[in-house]
């Protein structure tokens, strides 16, 4: 996850008076936070959050790299090089619209093997099911790059990201010729290099105001260039996630 160093921060176990913490909060587990990998022992490939006793969401193209080969979930740790609670996956469901068009429902659920044990450190994230708004703020968090060019970050990150107008966004991204969708919000200030960067793909976003789960990390931003990181909104798809659920 790319940031100024003033705004991005480890999240450790034990609250710190010390500086480093003081614009990112105190800090605590993500307790909904998974990371999901192609070996039970291998390193994350890209993240998700818990929403239930049984199932985790991601973005459409992280599950794809684990939809032919063996799948892991893991749950409750902040280092990514020592696991904590690892399950097999059991079922991947995409949304049937996913990539109709290019990019379009980015998104998918992973049943898992067996029940993730629920405590203070694992617990399933409240799905928002409002309108997300210009100018509100989420916490997004993952295991990817600190810099560019730089190594996958061992302890779990995270910064804040305001979301931002759709249309000055999609202005934004048609000069890289991506297409932001109608399923789809910003994130980052145009201009900052406060960004997600490549593991930190199909993490979760969670609502400052309301702890909820507001979107999934689907278009990465991690080169310095700038442009803000597009999410695809969890509440757009509430209904589905529902259906195939029961969450």
């Amino acid at each position: 996850m790319v940031s100024a160093v003033s705004i991005i921060f480890p999240i450790l176990l034990l609250f710190s008076l010390g500086e480093a913490v003081t614009r990112g909060g105190r800090a605590t587990y993500v307790e909904y936070q998974v990371s999901i990998r192609d070996s039970s022992y291998g390193p994350p490939i890209c993240g998700g959050a818990i929403i239930s006793s049984r199932w985790v969401i991601t973005t459409a193209q992280c599950a794809e790299k684990i939809y032919t080969r063996d799948g892991w979930i893991v749950d409750g740790t902040l280092e990514a090089s020592k696991p904590g609670s690892i399950r097999e996956k059991a079922e991947v469901v995409f949304h049937p619209d996913y990539n109709n068009p290019v990019g379009y429902a980015d998104i998918a659920l992973i049943r898992v093997s067996k029940d993730f044990f629920l405590d203070d450190n694992t617990k399933p994230v409240t799905l928002s099911s409002i309108p997300i708004l210009i100018g509100e703020t989420g916490k997004v968090s993952g295991w990817g790059a600190t810099y560019f060019g730089g190594p996958n970050s061992d302890v779990l990150m995270y910064l804040h990201l305001p979301v931002i107008d759709h249309t000055n966004c999609s202005v934004n991204l048609a000069e890289v010729n991506y297409q932001v969708h109608n399923d789809q919000y910003c994130a980052g200030e145009i201009g900052n290099d406060a960004a997600t960067c490549t593991v930190d793909a199909g993490g979760p976003m969670v609502s400052n105001n309301y702890g909820t789960l507001i979107g999934l990390v689907s278009r990465n931003s991690c080169t310095y260039d700038g442009r803000p990181t597009v999410f695809t909104n969890v509440g757009y798809y509430r209904d589905w996630i529902n259906s195939v659920t029961g969450v």
